[in-house]
C-alpha cells in the first residue's frame, strides 16, 4: 500500500491467557452472555443486502451481543 500513501502497521500481541479462558472472560462482559457467531452476522449481512433495508442509510448495527450498549 506505499506506492498508494498509504502506511500498513500490524501489532500482533501475544494472549496473556487461554483461548478458552479469554473467551470465557469476553463472554462474561456481554449481555447476552455469549459472542455473535459467524451465524449472527452473516444473517444481518444478509438482511442489509437485502430490499428489507432499502431505507437504511450510514447505519451501523451493533453485534456486539451487549457489550456495547448505546
Amino acid at each position: 500500500m506505499r506506492p498508494q500513501g498509504i502506511a500498513e502497521t500490524s501489532v500482533a500481541p501475544d494472549l496473556a491467557m487461554p483461548d478458552a479462558e479469554f473467551r470465557a472472560f469476553l463472554e462474561d462482559m456481554t449481555l447476552l452472555k455469549r459472542l455473535p457467531s459467524l451465524s449472527d452476522v452473516a444473517r444481518t449481512a444478509a438482511i442489509l443486502a437485502s430490499d428489507g433495508a432499502a431505507a437504511m442509510s450510514g447505519s451501523v448495527v451493533n453485534l456486539t451481543c451487549g457489550m456495547s450498549v448505546g
